[in-house]
C-alpha cells in the first residue's frame, strides 16, 4: 500500500477510515478525538520521511501511554499482590517490557493499523516489534488522553496484567507453552497439540476456546480473545494439570 507521496507502510494509510473503526472495535469502544487514535499509530519513521504530513508521530503519545502503564501496572500490582518491593519490580518490568508489548500488540492485531516509513516496513523485525510496542504505548496515551483514567486503567488491566500468571514464569523469557513442549517430550516422548473448540460467550465478549492434548487424550482447555492468547491460557493449566508447574 501507499501513501500520499508514494512512500511504503505497513498494512495502513493515514487517510483510510476502515483501518480506524476497525481497530476502535478491537478496543470495544470509539475514540472521540479521532486524530489521537491516528496519531497513535503513525510511527516515527515514516514521520521521518514526510515532515509536512499530519498527524505527528506517535512519540509523544508512546511518552504519557508508558509513563501511565507503568503507574496502572504498579497500582494493581500494589493492590493485589503481596510481593515485597523487589518482586513487586520484577513482575512490573515483566508486565510492560518490550517483549511483552509486543505479544499484546499481537493479540489485538495491531500491527495492520501501524503507519510506517518505507524504510522500516523493510527493516528487521526487531525494529518492527519496537515500532508494535510503540505504537501500544501510544495507543494507551491517545485511550487515556480521550477516554480518560478509568478506560485507560481497565484496558491496561484486560490486555497486559491479564498476562500476569504468565510474568511469573520460571525461568525468565520461557512461556508456558515452551515449557509444556519440553517436559511432554522429555518425559513422554510426545509433541502437545492445540485444538480449537469454539467460541464461548463471557458476557458481551467472545473468548476462543483451545483444547490441549497429549496422545489424543485432552490434558486442559484454555480460552482468550485470540487462539494464541487460549493456547497460553491452556498451557498454564497443562503444566499444573500434570503436575509440572
Amino acid at each position: 500500500m501507499e501513501l500520499k507521496g508514494g512512500a511504503n507502510v505497513g498494512q495502513a494509510t493515514i487517510e483510510e477510515v476502515p483501518m480506524r473503526e476497525s481497530l476502535e472495535h478491537k478496543l470495544g469502544f470509539a475514540i472521540e478525538n479521532k486524530w489521537l487514535l491516528r496519531e497513535a499509530m503513525v510511527s516515527g519513521a515514516y514521520k521521518a520521511e514526510h515532515q509536512d504530513s499530519e498527524p505527528v508521530s506517535n512519540e509523544r503519545l508512546e511518552v504519557k501511554g508508558r509513563a501511565f502503564m507503568k503507574l496502572f501496572v504498579a497500582e494493581y500490582l500494589f493492590r493485589n499482590l503481596p510481593e515485597r518491593e523487589g518482586g513487586m519490580t520484577k513482575l512490573r518490568s515483566a508486565l510492560t517490557d518490550w517483549k511483552m508489548l509486543v505479544q499484546v500488540a499481537d493479540e489485538l492485531g495491531l500491527e495492520e493499523h501501524i503507519v510506517m516509513g518505507s524504510d522500516e516496513k523493510r527493516d528487521s523485525i526487531v525494529n518492527r516489534q519496537r515500532s508494535k510496542a510503540i505504537a501500544l504505548r501510544a495507543l494507551v496515551g491517545a485511550i487515556y488522553q480521550d477516554r480518560g483514567c478509568e478506560t485507560a486503567r481497565q484496558f491496561v488491566v484486560e490486555n497486559i496484567i491479564s498476562h500476569l500468571d504468565e510474568a511469573r514464569e520460571k525461568p525468565p523469557g520461557q512461556t508456558a507453552a515452551d515449557r509444556f513442549k519440553c517436559e511432554a517430550e522429555r518425559r513422554m516422548g510426545l509433541v502437545p497439540k492445540y485444538r480449537l473448540n469454539g467460541k464461548r460467550n463471557t458476557g458481551k465478549k467472545k473468548r476462543i476456546v483451545v483444547e490441549l492434548c497429549l496422545g489424543g487424550s485432552v490434558v486442559a482447555e484454555g480460552e482468550g480473545k485470540r487462539r494464541s492468547a487460549a493456547e497460553r491460557s491452556a498451557a498454564r493449566k497443562g503444566l499444573r494439570a500434570m503436575g509440572w508447574d
